[in-house]
């Protein structure tokens, strides 16, 4: 009986650290009901900003976004940054790193968006991720829940903001996540 037990422990060891890590969710609005969603060109930007818990610093994996692209241009002239805080609005000096958009399509979608360098998010911090375009011939924009969702995880919300630059107080939370 103990040779048994001892055979099943060894292949049971094996299998458990093969098994992928999920990734953690830092904060989030998903599952999203998205109805509307908020124009993204050069004349309107978002931002949806969120303060990091005390404690340890986390690695930034990513971020998923809910678009609605009506134009395939936008691959090209839309962008998503990661911005310090400033007072409570995002810094918009220079953002800390850039997110790289994958290939669009049309239509409604979650789009996983990937940073262009390493970054590690700093406990207690305030952060500010802005969807922008420098184009007003492609169209769509960065879905919203309807009615509103407040993103919650480990993360607290900082708020959403609004215009051009994203500095307004607004009460529409875009679909987003950060991980």
């Amino acid at each position: 009986m103990l040779r048994t037990v001892q055979v099943a422990t060894l292949f049971l060891v094996p299998t458990c650290l093969l098994s992928p890590a999920k990734a953690i969710d830092i904060i989030s609005n998903f599952p999203s009901n998205d109805q509307i969603a908020s124009d993204i060109d050069p004349t309107f930007s978002k931002a949806m900003g969120f303060t990091m818990p005390s404690g340890v610093p986390y690695t930034l994996s990513g971020a998923t976004v809910s678009l609605f692209v009506e134009d395939l241009g936008a691959q090209t002239a839309w962008t998503f940054d990661l911005f310090a805080d400033a007072s409570g609005n995002p810094d918009l000096a220079m953002p800390l790193v850039s997110l790289s958009l994958p290939s669009l399509a049309l239509g409604d979608a979650n789009v996983v968006l990937t940073p262009t360098s390493s970054f590690t998010l700093q406990p207690n911090t305030t952060y500010w991720l802005v969807g922008g375009s420098s184009s007003s011939t492609s169209f769509g924009g960065w879905n919203r829940n309807d009615p509103s969702k407040t993103p919650t995880d480990l993360a607290l919300s900082a708020g959403a903001r609004s215009g051009n630059p994203p500095l307004n107080a607004n009460l529409f939370f875009n679909s987003y996540s950060i991980g």
